[in-house]
Order: C-alpha cells, then sequence, then structure tokens
C-alpha cells in the first residue's frame, strides 16, 4: 500500500512563490506522518517497509512525483533511533538551458 497526497511548499525566504518539488520538505511531511500513525506497509510480509507518494508542483503546471520509503517503522519508543529514509522523484523538464552553479 502507498499513500499519495497533492502537496505545495511556498519557501517564503527563497525569493520564488512556490516549488514545484521539494525532497526534503517530503521527507520530514512522511516522517510526521508515519509517527501520528498514518501510512501502510509495502505488504503484509514486509511490516517494516513504508511508502508514501507526493504530488508537487501541479497548480503551478510543473508536476513532480516524490517518493518517501522507511527501512523500518518510525518507533519513537524504539532503542534503534536511526531510520534509513530513501526519496527517488520524477519530474517534468521544462527547460534544457544550462546554468553554472556557484
Amino acid at each position: 500500500v502507498v499513500l499519495r497526497y497533492e502537496c505545495r511548499q511556498f519557501p517564503r525566504a527563497s525569493g520564488y512563490p512556490e516549488d514545484p518539488a521539494t525532497g526534503i520538505a517530503a521527507a520530514a511531511l512522511a516522517a510526521s506522518l508515519r509517527k501520528r500513525g498514518f501510512g501502510a506497509p509495502n505488504d503484509d510480509k514486509d511490516t517494516k517497509n513504508y511508502r508514501y507518494e507526493f504530488y508537487q508542483g501541479t497548480s503551478m503546471g510543473r508536476r513532480s512525483k516524490i517518493g518517501v520509503r522507511f527501512d523500518r517503522d518510525c518507533d519513537i519508543k524504539s532503542k534503534e533511533k536511526d531510520v534509513n529514509i530513501y526519496i527517488s522523484g520524477l519530474v517534468d523538464i521544462s527547460s534544457r538551458k544550462e546554468e553554472e552553479l556557484a
């Protein structure tokens, strides 16, 4: 089971009005949802893997898909505190313009 959400991100301090794809925000939202009990294992045999899909940028005409998966449950009472978070994504490329990154 994969939970799917439509999201929007408004990074006020960034200088632009809306972000079409934000992996770190998706990971934080997935962790918050999982901690609050929203989510389900990938399948009945593997109860420790949880998956989420976030769609973002739709209202801007730049739809992206961000996948987030945890390797185990985010149980704050657990002695094991480390959780591996895997992020993947798809985005439509609107321009092939190359820019130099400083």
